[in-house]
Formats: structure tokens, C-alpha cells, sequence
């Protein structure tokens, strides 16, 4: 491990100085593909994620079977301008790293990447022919003596995206012709999805998810950004929304969709999980009516949550319901005139949400509490709703001193480079504080604290998404209820 950190950090450490370097994240899931429709079958085969530079760098890369075992571990060595000029790696269980050194010509026009073993014995050689988009057209396949013995024709869109290549034996023997074809892709132009093909038979179909983190954010070369709970509360193959967590850390919530099904919310299950052993346990709740956001009660015994009411203004309605009696509820917006989503429940009981619109605008409202029962909802002022912004998704800690929530730009889209993310404000004596960015964050909303493990969560629309409070710029003490010292 003392070889792989130094590895990292001469990687990584003229790349790093720069502050405005960011940090993209991608994870593949790769499916056996039907022969005759090319359509994915069944459960990923194995799951590959990759970090890059901003530039397109690769930093690090680790590939899994779907059942979690490794299958590699690849890190890159970075020369001082930000070029891959070697890596590391790791197959499967093996302990001690492999490595590939690269040479490229002093016009930039060819590399050579040459491999060695584990016990440091060279393992052959491949010469890259590179355009002048530094993007790989032809490859030849050295042995050890040097003598060439395989090439490939690779080929790439106008946009750099890899369209295929075509591998030939140098003895006549074997030849295959592999091509790709992209079938979604993101505002960007990155691709989302495509089909990879072998002389005309489809083989695997790869889904891919890309997202953004500040350098800052980065431990030991790669992002503290996690997906929360892979393969029990995130999977492959659905869409998670609304995570809550009680202030207790003990019980999460949060919807699961089939597929991206905004604004409809007729696919969306409402889903329950506790804490055993450090992992969650998932499992349904069983609510009167389908949810279209969800979130729990400040002691973690029920839940707040929005139905779609379509004609109304806003076209939701709000209900209540304790987890022990889930069908029991009250319908918040019969008794206070409360309509609205994305709720979050102080420790005094004063309730938080976002709406649509109303006779107040649209943006974060509060509700006090009473005698058991809510008071009429009050608009923040426009140091939280800011104009020109669609502001929403609030989590108020335990004392109402901490407010985050989300605002979207329409101008500068979810990109997080941007002003649109995740938002702080302070309670002072004279109201809310100027919100300030969360920076280095991807775009995401519905913000949730837990405590036990000292993350924030939230969702990026397809998973919910972890990251420790200090690399978010966010302390554990403040939302711990009962305790009002300041943020270290």
C-alpha cells in the first residue's frame, strides 16, 4: 500500500494545485446483450467505475463482478501537464501490482505502452498511432523480442466517442470486427448508453452514469462521493428519490422508481429500511395513496408526504401517516392548507417544504406548530428564495440554526460548475443568512443528514448519493439534536 499511495500522490499532485480542477466520475454497468434485439438481459456482468481529470485523464478504474469481487484495480501515473504516462493495477485478488509504462514521440503523434508483470518480467508491447485529437487509430501488438504479431483499426465519431475496431491476426488467423452503437446521451454530448456489437451479433449492452466533484473532494486521488447502500437501497436497474433519515440515524426512507418518471409519480414506491450492523435493510411501506416525494417525521415514527392533485394549485395535497399504522393519515392540506413537497420536520415540530407556486410564489415555506396542529405557512424571504431560481428541497437541522435545500437555474442547467446545487443558510438574530453554495458537489437535491455515519445524502435523480459532511463543508455536530455549538 505504501508503493500504490506514493503512486497516487505523483499522480495526482501537480494535477491537484490547480483549483479549478474538478474530478469526473463514471459507473458502467455492463449486461449480456440478446444476440437478435441487442436488448439488455437480466443483471449487470460486472460493474466498472472511472474518475478523469476535467481534461479526460484517467486517475483511477476499478472493475467488479456483479456480486461485488474484484476483478481490477488500475491507478494512473500523471506526468506535469496532466497526461497519463503509466499505471498500476491489480487483477482480482493479487496483492502485488502489474504496471504499464507509456512513451510518446516527441510530436505526440504515437505512444508505446509496454507491460510487466507482477515479478517486474516484460509481457510485450502495443505501438498506438494517434490523430491529432490524441484519439488511437491504429494499434500493433509487439511480443517481447519486439516482433509484431496483431493490429487493430479503432474508430471514433466526429465527437471522439469509440465507434469500434477491427482486430486481425498478423498470420491470417483471426479476425474480428467489434462496433459500437450509442443509443442515449447526456446534454453534454457524453454518451449514456450503447450496444457493443461483434461481427454483427450484439454482445453487451453498456449503461453508463457520469458525475461531477471539486478536486477538493478528493481522498487518496479519488472522490469521498459514494453511491449509498449499492445493491440494497441504490441498484442497477432503478431510480431512487426523497431520502430522509431521522435524527437518530436509525431509519431511512426514500422513493424507488422503475424508471425516470418525472413528473409522474404513478411508478414511485415508498420504501422503509433500518440500520442493522452498519448496513441497511430495506424493505416497502405500505402507504393509503402513492407518493410522489416522501420524508419522515422529526422522531422517526411516520411520515409527510405529497400526492399528486391534478387541477390544483399547487397540484399536490399533503398527508401524514405514522410508520406503525401507515394507512392511517391526515390530510395536511384539509386541516392547515399546506401543499407542497420535499419535507423536513424540525425538533420544535415546525415543518419545512417546497412549493410550486400559490398565491405566495413558489420556493420554501414554514409551518409552525401548535397545539398538535400547524399553523398558516409562511415564504422564506429571498435570502433562501432567491429570484430568478426554481428553490426547493429543504432539510432544517434539529434547532432550526442550518438550512440546506437546492435551487435549479434554468440558464446553467444541472451543471455544477455553475450556480445551480446544494445551498446553505444561517439563522442569525435578524433572520436566514445569504445562501452559499456547497461547491464541488454534482447536482443534486432533497438533502438528508446522517448522523451515525457522518455523511450528507441526497439524490441525483437515478441513485442517492453519499459523501462525507467535512468533504461537503458540513459539520455532524449541528444537526445532532440538543446541541447548538458551532460548525468546526
Amino acid at each position: 500500500m505504501v508503493i500504490l499511495d506514493l503512486l497516487l500522490l505523483l499522480s495526482l499532485g501537480a494535477w491537484l494545485a490547480d483549483d479549478s480542477a474538478w474530478i469526473v466520475h463514471t459507473r458502467t454497468e455492463i449486461l449480456a446483450a440478446d444476440a437478435e434485439t441487442g436488448r439488455s438481459q437480466g443483471e449487470p456482468v460486472r460493474v466498472q467505475r472511472t474518475w478523469y481529470t476535467e481534461a479526460g485523464s484517467r486517475l483511477r478504474t476499478e472493475t467488479v463482478s456483479a456480486a461485488g469481487r474484484p476483478l481490477l484495480r488500475m491507478y494512473f501515473v500523471l506526468d506535469p501537464a496532466g497526461e497519463e504516462s503509466g499505471a498500476v493495477y491489480f487483477e482480482e485478488e493479487e496483492t502485488r501490482p502489474s504496471r504499464e509504462d507509456f512513451e510518446l514521440s516527441p510530436d505526440g503523434r504515437t505512444r508505446k505502452v509496454c507491460y510487466f508483470s507482477a515479478k517486474g518480467e516484460a509481457q510485450g508491447c502495443v505501438r498506438e498511432e494517434l490523430d491529432q485529437r490524441k484519439l488511437v487509430r491504429t494499434k500493433r501488438y509487439l511480443r517481447r523480442d519486439g516482433s509484431y504479431w496483431a493490429e487493430e483499426e479503432v474508430r471514433h465519431s466526429p465527437a471522439g466517442d469509440l465507434l469500434g475496431w477491427t482486430f486481425r491476426r498478423a498470420d491470417g488467423g483471426e479476425t474480428a470486427r467489434f462496433d459500437y452503437h450509442y443509443t442515449s446521451f447526456d446534454p453534454r454530448g457524453n454518451w449514456l448508453e450503447r450496444l457493443k456489437v461483434r461481427d454483427g451479433f450484439p454482445i453487451e449492452f453498456e449503461r453508463r452514469t457520469i458525475r461531477y466533484a471539486a478536486r477538493e473532494n478528493a481522498a487518496g486521488g479519488t472522490p469521498a462521493l459514494e453511491v449509498l447502500g449499492w445493491g440494497s437501497v441504490s441498484r442497477w436497474n432503478s431510480f431512487e428519490y426523497s431520502p430522509s433519515i431521522a435524527f437518530g440515524g436509525q431509519r431511512l426512507t426514500f422513493l424507488r422508481a422503475e424508471s425516470d418518471d418525472w413528473p409522474d409519480s404513478a411508478a414511485r414506491r415508498p420504501m422503509v429500511a433500518r440500520r442493522v450492523e452498519g448496513r441497511w435493510e430495506v424493505g416497502n411501506l405500505d402507504l393509503e395513496h402513492q407518493p410522489y416525494t416522501m420524508s419522515l417525521s422529526h422522531d422517526g415514527e411516520g411520515v409527510f408526504y405529497s400526492v399528486r392533485d391534478p387541477g390544483a394549485q399547487p397540484e399536490v395535497r399533503v398527508f401524514h401517516a405514522g410508520l406503525a399504522s401507515p394507512r392511517a393519515v391526515r390530510d395536511l392540506t384539509a386541516e392547515a392548507g399546506i401543499r407542497g413537497s420535499y419535507f423536513s420536520q424540525a425538533l420544535s415540530g415546525a415543518l419545512y417544504f417546497s412549493a410550486a407556486g400559490g398565491a405566495a410564489g413558489a420556493g420554501i415555506y414554514r409551518c409552525g406548530q401548535q397545539e398538535g396542529g400547524f399553523l398558516a405557512p409562511e415564504r422564506l424571504g429571498s435570502e433562501v428564495n432567491a429570484r430568478g431560481a426554481v428553490t426547493f428541497g429543504p432539510l432544517v437541522n434539529a434547532a432550526e440554526t442550518v438550512l440546506l435545500f437546492t435551487r435549479y437555474y434554468e440558464e446553467d442547467g444541472e451543471d455544477p460548475r455553475g450556480r445551480s446545487g446544494l445551498y446553505r443558510s444561517r439563522r442569525t438574530a435578524g433572520g436566514w443568512s445569504k445562501a452559499e453554495k456547497l461547491e464541488g458537489l454534482p447536482y443534486g437535491w432533497k438533502p438528508a443528514i446522517d448522523p451515525e455515519a457522518g455523511t450528507l445524502i441526497f439524490t441525483d435523480g437515478r441513485d442517492l448519493l453519499s459523501i462525507p459532511l467535512a468533504a461537503a463543508g458540513l459539520s455532524a455536530d449541528r444537526w445532532v439534536p440538543g446541541n447548538s455549538r458551532p460548525e468546526n
